[in-house]
């Protein structure tokens, strides 16, 4: 059985994961320092990763690190574990990354930009043992944005694939699964934001 993390070397039986990730799992929420360290021996190549098709967006503050309120530029919380570990197997998988936030809009100062890159790069240092892409808008090669403000609509439709459109539009639900059975919802959430299955 394949390690459900890197799905390249064998898992030990009981957790699913080989030596290596089960290492990065437990130091992603205790040592951020060895958690950088064992990524970068799992992920491929910078130059490999380039030629991977589209980018998966991921937002900072309440998505990828916990965020209780605005503590200024040089704050950034610490990783949210179940986040940490999903980009973390992106980037062993050779998927481009990227941090989607409104920390680096451009009504700022250059100066500004300039302090705000550099901490989130310092993060993603700490963190994933190298800077992820930074950006504050969607282009076309977005594949999925993950984001704690984002709801996912059926595309064509207006309908939040969620079903949260029930209560005042009672048709929307039959709708939404109509939709889904004739395949009409995108399984990659392209064009979408994604609403991941195991959001509580």
């Amino acid at each position: 059985m394949k390690c459900k993390l890197c799905e390249t070397k064998d898992a030990y039986r009981g957790t699913g994961l080989c030596y290596p990730c089960s290492e990065l799992r437990l130091a992603i929420a205790t040592d951020p320092g060895l958690a950088a360290k064992i990524l970068r021996s799992l992920s491929p190549p910078v130059a490999d990763k380039a030629k991977s098709e589209g980018w998966y967006g991921v937002d900072l503050d309440g998505t990828l690190a916990h965020y209780d309120g605005w503590k200024g530029i040089d704050h950034i919380g610490e990783p949210i574990p179940r986040m940490a570990e999903r980009v973390c197997r992106w980037l062993i998988e050779g998927k481009q990354v990227r941090i989607v936030t409104a920390r680096v809009c451009p009504n700022q100062d250059g100066r500004v930009l300039e302090v705000v890159r550099y901490w989130i790069d310092a993060w993603c240092l700490k963190h994933f043992g190298q800077t992820l892409p930074v950006t504050n808008e969607k282009d076309f090669g977005m594949i999925e944005l993950w984001d704690d403000r984002c709801v996912q609509v059926i595309p064509n439709l207006g309908i939040r694939a969620d079903g949260g459109d029930r209560e005042t539009d009672p048709g929307a639900g039959r709708q939404a699964q109509e939709a889904h059975h004739q395949g009409e919802v995108d399984a990659d959430g392209q064009g979408a934001a994604e609403v991941p299955e195991d959001a509580g």
